[in-house]
């Protein structure tokens, strides 16, 4: 190994693990760079010590904070739970990095972006000499962070740009992300949050939506709202245009703040399997499309004409069905063969049964129960393990958890 040329090398410890960190290393020079630019396109590298040997598998990590706030130190201290300390146990170098903030000495959109790509391909030219793996890269973010990870998941654009190969990066891990619309970037471009898929459909991940050329892990957590719906639409849209190297995991009785906090708990599922994909270097886990997507489906009524149901499995996330006002309601889709179904997924909008039974059907005439749901007062429903052949999948309510009739925003199942 080369010598490191970061700087201000020092241990940093955190219980019985330690590391080493190079402060403020940075990742673009030249004459034309602003005071700005160089005060803030900086990053830290933290090495693993207690666990592994070199060269180490790298993620590259973007902080959360709306694109308008936040700092590098995120996830090595308290108040972000050290996280950072548990992917340097498992052997894994972080890299963390600051970009350009919105609202900054005229930092707009693209300009974060520009610098989450320019880091990345930084890293992967300098990583060897502090102990990576250069052909071991990930990029992971939270919240804005995961913004950042998408568009460079899915948008060549940002490292044509500047020359990099995009197929040395490994693979993409995106936290809590916004897909479909996020409040900086369009104030950054001064429209409305909801013109960014009419308008400006180029800064958002959704309006590059294609097969995907590297694996994308996507996370969410379970009370989340509508980051769960965009995101589960997001995927479902990658999943409709021919991707396969995809995985998407709703983190249960996580909020926002608890999917970054929660990395650094004793046990993490979100963890366990970000860490599972980095030592596969591979989607390994329920790969399995959204077999009810686009597929025929009956309800027993509709709300209106504009809430009909087969807005339950268009895979938008903004559209939904909308039964009518009464308690004994249902809807089913014919997935048009015979399927070994192993996970249905509901995602209510306000409107949620409180009761009802995940039953299937060879005939539509005749249907078993699979499940039995009592007293369910949360939006999203993620049945797994489960193990049934059947052509046809029903959700049959027997009562309402508000005064509305049912609203699906959509309906999801897995199998093969």
């Amino acid at each position: 190994m080369k010598t490191a040329i970061g700087k201000a090398q020092e241990t940093v410890s955190h219980g019985s693990i330690s590391g080493t960190r190079y402060s403020n290393v940075p990742y673009k020079s030249g004459n034309n760079l602003s005071n700005y630019e160089k005060d803030r396109c900086k990053l830290d590298i933290y090495i693993p010590r207690s666990s592994g040997t070199a060269p180490f598998p790298v993620i590259v990590y973007f902080y959360g904070g709306g694109l308008n706030a936040g700092d590098k130190s995120e996830g090595w201290a308290d108040w972000s739970n050290n996280f950072g300390f548990k992917f340097l146990e498992a052997g894994i170098s972080m890299v963390m990095v600051n970009y350009r903030l919105s609202g900054q000495q005229g930092t707009k959109w693209p300009l974060y972006i520009q610098d989450a790509a320019a880091s990345v391909a930084w890293v992967a030219n300098n990583i060897a000499q502090y102990g990576g793996a250069p052909n071991n890269i990930f990029v992971m973010g939270f919240s804005a962070g995961a913004y950042l990870t998408h568009m460079l998941s899915i948008d060549s654009k940002w490292y044509t740009e500047i020359n990099f190969d995009r197929n040395r990066i490994k693979g993409y891990i995106a936290i809590s992300g916004q897909t479909r619309t996020h409040g900086t970037v369009a104030a950054d471009l001064g429209i409305q949050q909801n013109q960014l898929m009419t308008v400006r459909t180029d800064a958002m991940p959704f309006g590059h939506v294609k097969k995907t050329e590297k694996p994308i892990h996507i996370f969410v957590g379970e009370y989340e709202g509508q980051t769960i719906t965009d995101n589960y639409a997001y995927y479902n849209q990658l999943i409709s245009k021919g991707s396969t190297n995809l995985f998407i995991y709703t983190n249960l009785g996580k909020d926002h703040g608890g999917m970054r906090d929660g990395l650094g708990d004793a046990s993490s599922p979100t963890r366990s399997k970000i860490l599972e994909f980095i030592r596969t270097g591979a989607s390994t886990v329920n790969l399995a499309p959204n077999i009810a997507y686009r597929k025929p489906v009956t309800a027993s009524s509709t709300e209106n004409t504009a809430n009909t149901a087969d807005k339950a499995v268009d895979a938008d996330g903004n559209t939904r069905w909308a039964s009518t006002n009464s308690d004994t309601q249902w809807i089913y889709v014919d997935l048009g063969a015979r399927y070994a179904v192993n996970r249905v997924r509901i995602a209510w909008e306000a409107a949620c049964a409180k009761n009802y039974y995940l039953e299937s059907s060879d005939d539509a005439r005749s249907w078993a129960n699979i499940r039995t749901v009592t007293n369910n007062v949360a939006l999203i429903n993620d049945h797994t393990g489960l193990n049934r052949n059947a052509r046809y999948i029903r959700i049959y309510a027997t009562q309402r958890a508000t005064t509305y009739g049912y609203s699906i925003f959509e309906f999801e199942v897995y199998g093969n």
